[in-house]
């Protein structure tokens, strides 16, 4: 029965982590998935739905003000910076963190995954040919900001590994 301990250990340290609710954790533990790329992915997550949330704010706002590209993508740049920094602050304050804290924790550890993810989603979103000229209506402008989305999330997650592994070696030579 040596073959169910792994599974079993990798059930436990996900129960543990708080990582149940990112789809496919198990399959990322049975893959020998590092707990930094995991806890990466779960950051990006949560970077993603608000910069998903601004983008598309930003270009249904945008488009159906008849905004020229420019504008309509500057707008979805600023809401998404919103949004990311406002669930993150969210999220601290509902553990428990200062007003204050919550606010310098939220900047601090989302600018450059934000940055990250509105620089290659707005150029995916240029490259993409009839991406910025589709209406609200036609499937191209969904289709476009998903796949935009898609490839921003899967650039931005070995960043945030990177910066995570930066601040945790950072911390580790300070604090011990």
């Amino acid at each position: 029965m040596r073959g169910v301990e792994p599974r079993a250990s990798a059930m436990r340290m996900l129960r543990s982590s708080q990582l149940s609710y990112i789809p496919g954790s198990y399959i990322l533990f049975s893959m020998n998935v590092d707990p930094l790329t995991i806890q990466a992915i779960r950051h990006t997550l949560h970077c993603l739905a608000g910069c998903a949330t601004g983008e598309v704010l930003g270009m249904i706002i945008g488009t159906a003000l008849g905004w020229h590209d420019a504008a309509s993508i500057a707008l979805a740049i600023v809401l998404a910076f919103f949004f990311g920094y406002l669930f993150t602050f969210y999220s601290l304050r509902r553990a428990g963190m200062k007003f204050k804290a919550a606010i310098k924790t939220a900047v601090a550890t989302d600018t450059v995954s934000i940055t990250s993810m509105e620089v290659v989603d707005n150029l995916a979103l240029i490259l993409i040919p009839g991406a910025l000229s589709a209406s609200l209506s036609n499937p191209m402008f969904w289709w476009s900001l998903a796949l935009a989305l898609f490839i921003a999330f899967w650039v931005t997650v070995p960043v945030n590994r990177w910066f995570l592994a930066r601040n945790q070696s950072h911390h580790h030579m300070h604090h011990h």
